[in-house]
C-alpha cells in the first residue's frame, strides 16, 4: 500500500503542482510554527513551571472557547463566497468585508471577556480572573487571526495565512526567549507578549492583502443570503462541536486541577502536527472542491497513510521529545500523547470531507456537530470520574470517531444525490 501510494503521490504532484506546492508551503509552514512553537512551550514551561503554567492554559482554553463562538456564521460564509468567486477586484472587497467584520466581532468579543472575569473571580479566585481583564483589550486579536485564516483559504491565497502564523511565533519567540535568558519572565509578560506579537502580525498580513471598502453594502446583503443559506447552520455546528470539544479542557481545570490541563495542553500540542498535513491539503483543495463532483480517491490514500506513519512517530518520539523541552516535571505528557494520538487520526481523517463545507452543506454539517456535541458532554461528565484524564482522552476518540462516521455518511449522500441528477 506504501509503494502504491508513493507512486500515486509523484503522479499527482507531476498533474497538479499548483496544488501540491501550495499544500507543502502550507505544511511546511504550519510545521516550522510547531517547531517554534515547542522551543516555545520549552521557554513558557520551564520559566513557568507546572502549577502557573497550568494557569497559562486555563487562559488558553477560554478564550479559545470564546473565539469559536464568536466567529459567528460571516467566517465560513465569506470562505464560501470567496471559493465560488473568480473577479480578483471583489475579492480584495470581500477582504475588506472580512476585515471589518473582525474588528467589529473582535471589540465585542474583548468586551466579553472582560465581563466573563469576573465570572472566574467567584469561581476560582480573583487571581485567575484579574489576569483576564488585564489583557481583555488585546484578544480583539484572535478574532481577527481566525477570520485571516478563512480568508486564505476561500481565496486560495494560502501565502497570507502561513505569514501570519509563522511570523507571530517568531516575533514572539525572540522577546520571550531575551527575557528568559535574564530570568525575569513571569506568566503576565508570556500572554502579553503572545497577544501584542499577534497583532502585529495580523495587520501585517491585512496590509498585504490590500482590502477594498468598495461596495461593502451590496457585499453584505450577499454575505448576510449566504449567511441564511448556508453560513448560520454551519455555524452552529461548529459551536457546537468546537466548544465542546473543548469542554474536556474546563472538566479538566475544575473537576481535576489546572496543572492536569496543562500536561493535557501539551500532549495536543505534540499531537497536533498529524492534522497539519491533511488539514492543509483539504485547504489547497478547498477551491476546487467547489467546483468538482467529489473528492479525488488518491487524497484519502494518501492522508490515511500520513495519519498512520504520525501515530508511529508519536508513540517512538514523545517521550524523548516532553524530556528535552520540558523536563521530567512534565513526564505524564508523553503518555497522555501516545493515547490521545488516536483521536486526531479520526480528525485528521474527517479534512478532506471540507468538500461539503465547499458545497455550502450546512445543514448537514450542523447535524454531524450537534451529534458530536453530544458524545463529547456525555462522554467526558461520565468518563472523567472513572477514569480521569484517560478518560478525557477516551472521549475524545469516541467524538472523533462520531464525526468521521457522520460525515463520511453524509458525503455518500451527497454523491448519490449527484449522480441522480446528472
Amino acid at each position: 500500500m506504501l509503494k502504491n501510494g508513493w507512486k500515486m503521490l509523484k503522479e499527482d504532484m507531476r498533474k497538479n503542482p499548483r496544488i501540491i506546492r501550495h499544500t507543502l508551503a502550507l505544511f511546511a509552514a504550519q510545521i516550522a510554527v510547531i517547531l517554534v512553537g515547542f522551543l516555545i512551550k520549552g521557554i513558557q514551561t520551564r520559566a513557568l513551571g507546572p502549577e502557573t503554567y497550568g494557569l497559562y492554559a486555563f487562559f488558553g482554553t477560554v478564550t479559545g472557547i470564546l473565539a469559536i463562538i464568536f466567529r459567528f456564521g460571516h467566517y465560513n460564509s465569506i470562505k464560501v463566497l470567496l471559493a465560488e468567486n473568480k473577479d480578483p477586484e471583489k475579492e480584495r472587497q470581500y477582504f475588506g468585508l472580512g476585515l471589518l467584520s473582525a474588528i467589529a466581532i473582535g471589540f465585542i468579543y474583548a468586551l466579553t471577556i472582560f465581563l466573563v472575569s469576573f465570572l472566574i473571580d467567584y469561581r476560582f479566585g480573583p487571581d485567575y480572573g484579574q489576569i483576564f481583564r488585564v489583557f481583555a483589550a488585546f484578544t480583539i486579536v484572535y478574532p481577527m487571526q481566525f477570520m485571516i485564516s478563512d480568508l486564505s483559504v476561500g481565496s486560495n491565497r494560502i501565502y497570507p495565512s502561513a505569514v501570519m502564523e509563522a511570523g507571530s511565533k517568531l516575533l514572539y519567540l525572540i522577546p520571550l526567549y531575551i527575557l528568559f535568558s535574564q530570568g525575569s519572565l513571569d506568566l503576565y509578560q508570556v500572554i502579553f507578549l503572545n497577544l501584542i506579537t499577534g497583532l502585529v502580525a495580523v495587520i501585517a498580513v491585512f496590509i498585504w492583502l490590500r482590502p477594498s471598502f468598495e461596495h461593502l453594502d451590496r457585499l453584505y446583503a450577499v454575505l448576510k443570503q449566504k449567511n441564511k443559506e448556508y453560513g448560520w447552520h454551519f455555524y452552529l455546528g461548529i459551536v457546537s462541536n468546537q466548544t465542546t470539544y473543548r469542554l474536556d479542557e474546563v472538566f479538566i481545570a475544575t473537576i481535576i486541577n489546572t496543572t492536569q490541563l496543562g500536561f493535557y495542553s501539551l500532549a495536543g500540542i505534540i499531537c497536533s502536527p498529524m492534522v497539519m498535513l491533511s488539514r492543509a491539503f483539504s485547504q489547497s483543495m478547498f477551491r476546487r472542491f467547489a467546483h468538482s463532483a467529489k473528492i479525488p480517491a488518491k487524497l484519502f490514500v494518501y492522508n490515511t497513510l500520513w495519519l498512520l506513519l504520525a501515530i508511529a512517530a508519536v508513540y517512538l518520539l514523545a517521550g524523548p521529545v516532553v524530556h528535552f523541552l520540558f523536563g521530567e516535571a512534565f513526564a505524564p505528557v508523553a503518555d497522555y500523547a501516545f493515547w490521545l494520538s488516536f483521536a486526531y487520526f479520526f480528525q485528521g481523517a474527517y479534512q478532506p470531507f471540507t468538500f461539503l463545507s465547499a458545497k455550502s452543506q450546512g445543514r448537514e454539517l450542523r447535524n454531524v456537530a450537534f451529534a458530536e456535541a453530544v458524545v463529547n458532554v456525555l462522554g467526558n461528565l461520565i468518563l472523567i470520574w472513572f477514569y480521569g484524564i484517560y478518560g478525557v482522552i477516551a472521549a475524545s476518540i469516541l467524538a472523533r470517531f462520531v464525526q468521521f462516521s457522520g460525515l463520511f455518511y453524509y458525503y455518500r449522500k451527497y454523491l448519490r444525490t449527484h449522480l441522480k441528477q446528472e
